[in-house]
């Protein structure tokens, strides 16, 4: 057999330095429990969120708030009820918000459909409210217990209206097509 002229072909090479293990081989396996630690930690936040009591609804807030006005007739609890008549307002519409001033508020229920019969009673009972707040005049409570109790009822029935004006042309005879469209513009 013939040899190479160069015996050193098959000599053996010194040791290669190790391969630095790669990011996910290293930090994989806990980059996937922390995503799992956070995503179990978010569940936990919103379930938390969740079971908290919700707020009760404005109507039954502002019922409180009328028997404590009427249990206590102290001015802290007439500008609870003043408080909670805004809120009331605002949940019904939201143009009526709680950052309104009362003369704001006074233009802008002339726009607002719900509010209008309850306008006189409304607008009574908030400037009681604020010639008591500004002036430092004792708040009559009888006048705003009175005004807000008649604005409540007023508002609740003209709810009660333009809800049944809603619904109402929905309604029409079922034997009858509706009317098709119509080109002429003449």
């Amino acid at each position: 057999m013939i040899i190479a002229a160069d015996e050193n072909v098959f000599q053996l090479q010194s040791p290669q330095p190790l391969l630095a293990p790669a990011f996910w081989e290293t930090y994989g396996w806990s980059l996937a429990v922390l995503i799992v630690l956070l995503a179990l930690a978010g569940w936990a936040i919103v379930a938390v969120i969740r079971q908290r009591s919700p707020s009760p609804a404005p109507r039954l807030a502002l019922e409180a708030a009328l028997k404590d006005a009427e249990s206590k007739s102290d001015e802290t609890s007439s500008l609870a009820l003043v408080l909670a008549l805004r809120a009331y307002l605002q949940a019904i519409d939201a143009r009526a918000g709680l950052a309104l001033s009362t003369e704001e508020l006074a233009a802008q229920l002339l726009r607002l459909p719900a509010f209008l019969p309850a306008r006189q009673s409304l607008l009574a009972a908030l400037q009681a409210a604020d010639a008591g707040k500004f002036s430092g005049a004792k708040i009559p409570a009888t006048l705003l217990i009175a005004g807000v109790r008649e604005a409540l009822n007023k508002i609740e029935e003209a709810q009660r209206v333009l809800a049944i004006k809603q619904t109402a042309p929905l309604i029409r005879n079922p034997s009858t097509p509706p009317a098709l469209p119509r080109n002429d513009f003449a």
